[in-house]
């Protein structure tokens, strides 16, 4: 206790250091100068200009536009041993991108990012299945319901069946969840009247008038209802209007209903709209697509027929995203067609050529197109020359119009005229 009574009772004492300003004191070097004396001894700032850019701007692999490229390791050697870093060591080569017109130079300055990039850029090609049928039955209906809809339009069966008042009340909530399954409601009007359809006029009756009664309809009855009505329209083809209308309905009421459906339900309904609502259409199709399942071919040929071209540039930026596609699906003269309307570089010639080999007899039947594509692109003789092996390659019989043409163009080559003497 003692000790810290003592403790207690020394003197206080204070650090003798002080922050008082003390500029008569010490002033530093640069102090003494005056702000522009300070502002000239700044260094100027160094060039860099002379020193090779390391930073390049290379577009997103997954933004690129283009229909029928798949980079192998050939490409990748080529481009990265060439002087230029650029793809293909093409520098008239442009790589363009889905979102924006301009197509700046892209540069792979090292084989690592250009790897990379390759790899990315070959898994938009995405490896699709055929569509499987849907399996779906109505559930059966009571006979009395049948018969009361055969005596009255859809108006009055809706009505005397007390289908809308019941889901009117089970909307509100005014029936005990215990007596909702017992209910005649107009999910179940809806099925008595699709097991009734006897033509197209009765289904697109049906179509427009249920487009009213949405609101009745639990999520999974929308989904059961689509499938319906689209199995119902392969025996009675119905006009896109009526489509469109009920299902632009559903998807404003249900924005996730159409995400939800079969692919099978999903196809018919694209086929549907695609010149009705061809933007519905197109994004249905990306959905099958990114499920990694291939649209139908009476889907894919309405779509290709219905499109209107809008210049190489535009025209492969819209239908990029059917790149998995044209790499699953055989060519027929409006794919080949609208294909090589978007060809602009003889790099993606030579792709298209070499996709055409699941196709064989569109080679055989185009080589006179495909010759005039080439020409018009290039007229190196080693190309052509690779070209017609080519074909020969592929057992494609060159016509004799083709090699008349050849003759001609290059008449004062003396390799490609003995190409052709052993063709």
């Amino acid at each position: 206790m003692l000790t810290k009574r003592l403790i207690r009772q020394l003197p206080k004492r204070y650090s003798t250091i002080s922050f008082t300003p003390n500029e008569n004191k010490h002033i530093f070097e640069s102090e003494r100068l005056s702000p522009r004396e300070n502002h000239d001894a700044i260094p100027d700032k160094p060039d860099f200009s002379n020193i090779d850019k390391i930073h390049h701007e290379i577009v997103n692999p997954e933004e690129v536009a283009d229909l029928v490229t798949k980079l192998n390791t050939n490409d990748v050697l080529i481009s990265i041993l060439s002087k230029n870093k650029r793809l293909y060591g093409d520098e008239h080569y442009n790589v363009r991108n889905v979102k924006d017109s301009k197509e700046p130079p892209i540069v792979f300055p090292y084989s690592s990012i250009l790897l990379s990039w390759k790899e990315v850029y070959n898994k938009q090609i995405k490896d699709l299945k055929e569509i499987q049928p849907v399996t779906f039955t109505l559930p059966i209906v009571d006979f009395k319901y049948l018969n009361l809809y055969k005596g009255n339009s859809l108006e009055e069966f809706f009505h005397k069946s007390r289908a809308v008042k019941n889901s009117t009340s089970i909307k509100k909530g005014t029936v005990q969840s215990t007596d909702v399954d017992s209910l005649f409601t107009v999910e179940c009007a809806s099925n008595v009247v699709l097991n009734s359809i006897e033509s197209s006029e009765a289904l697109e009756e049906f179509m427009v008038f249920i487009s009213t009664k949405i609101e009745f309809f639990t999520f999974q009855g929308l989904k059961d209802l689509l499938t319906s009505v689209t199995m119902s329209c392969s025996k009675f083809p119905v006009n896109g209007s009526s489509m469109d209308q009920l299902v632009t309905t559903m998807a404003n009421s249900h924005p996730r209903i159409l995400r939800a459906l079969d692919h099978d339900t999903k196809d018919v309904i694209a086929h549907s709209l695609i010149e009705t609502n061809p933007e519905l259409a197109k994004n249905i199709i990306k959905d099958l697509i990114e499920d990694c399942i291939c649209p139908s071919e009476k889907t894919l040929d309405r779509f290709f027929d219905s499109y209107k071209s809008k210049g190489p540039v535009t025209s492969l930026q819209e239908l990029s995203f059917l790149k998995s596609v044209i790499h699953h699906c055989k060519f027929n003269d409006t794919t080949f067609n609208l294909i090589m309307e978007t060809i602009t570089n003889v790099n993606e010639l030579i792709k298209l050529v070499t996709l055409l080999k699941k196709t064989p007899n569109m080679l055989q039947e185009k080589q006179n197109e495909l010759y005039s594509k080439l020409r018009s692109l290039t007229t190196s003789e080693l190309t052509t020359t690779q070209f017609l092996r080519f074909l020969t390659k592929n057992n494609v019989k060159l016509n004799e119009e083709l090699k008349k043409r050849v003759g001609r163009d290059y008449s004062d080559d003396s390799n490609i005229i003995s190409v052709l003497d052993r063709l």
